[in-house]
């Protein structure tokens, strides 16, 4: 039972450290809101961690998104005048 709760402590630091780490690289963010977020993070362990861990997946989802329909649209464009077959 001991062993259990050690084990189940040590994951709980590894998800902490794991998600701190994602939240200081986050471009999304200011400086402050990392901090802000990280101090959440290691002040409410579990609840903070699994929150703002859900929240950045889901911005960077559709983050990604914007990025890939723009480029896909530029892809489209033609510069030059005229048309080739004249």
């Amino acid at each position: 039972m001991i062993q259990l709760t050690y084990t189940c402590v040590a994951l709980l630091i590894i998800y902490q450290i794991f998600v701190s780490f994602l939240v200081y690289r986050a471009e999304e963010y200011e400086k402050a809101q990392r901090l802000i977020q990280i101090l959440l993070i290691w002040c409410i362990p579990l609840v903070a961690a699994l929150i703002f861990h859900s929240f950045l997946r889901n911005q960077r989802k559709s983050f990604h998104g914007k990025v890939n329909h723009v480029v896909a649209q530029d892809q489209n464009i033609v510069l030059g005048y005229g048309d080739l077959k004249d």
